[in-house]
C-alpha cells in the first residue's frame, strides 16, 4: 500500500473481540419400559461456562404420550404451576434429568415427546416404542 505525500493517510484503530460462545442445550430423550415405564429428559449445558434459562412459569419440563398418533396422556394436564418466572441455572457440563413414571398395558405403538420450557418449550422426540 503507497503513501500520499500530499494528504495525510488516516488510520484507523480496532480491536478484535472474543465472539460469545453460544449456548446450545442439548437434549436426550428415553424409555425405559418396565412396571411402570420410566419417562426421561436429560437437559445438558456442553459448554465450559454457567447456562441460565428463564421459564415463563414454574413449570420446567413435560411430558407428552401418544398411541398411534393420539394423545392419551400429558404429564402437565391436571396440575397447577406457580405464574412466576424461574430461573434454572446450568454449571459448565452439567447435565438435569427430569422424568416421571407411567402405567401403561396396552399393547400398541406409542410416541413419547419431552418438554423442556427453559428455552422456548423446546419439543424434544419423537421416540418410538412398543409395548408387547
Amino acid at each position: 500500500m503507497g503513501r500520499s505525500t500530499s494528504e495525510p493517510v488516516l488510520t484507523k484503530n480496532f480491536k478484535v473481540l472474543e465472539k460469545k460462545e453460544e449456548y446450545r442445550l442439548q437434549y436426550d430423550l428415553d424409555v425405559i419400559k418396565g412396571a411402570p415405564n420410566l419417562f426421561v429428559l436429560k437437559v445438558t449445558n456442553p459448554l465450559n461456562t454457567k447456562v441460565e434459562v428463564t421459564t415463563p412459569t414454574g413449570q420446567i419440563y413435560d411430558f407428552l404420550l401418544l398411541k398411534d398418533g393420539k394423545k392419551i396422556w400429558q404429564w402437565s394436564d391436571g396440575r397447577t404451576f406457580t405464574q412466576a418466572q424461574q430461573k434454572i441455572s446450568f454449571a459448565p457440563k452439567e447435565t438435569k434429568i427430569y422424568y416421571v413414571q407411567y402405567e401403561t398395558t396396552d399393547k400398541g405403538n406409542y410416541q413419547l415427546y419431552g418438554f423442556f420450557k427453559g428455552e422456548g418449550n423446546k419439543t424434544v422426540g419423537p421416540e418410538n416404542f412398543k409395548m408387547e
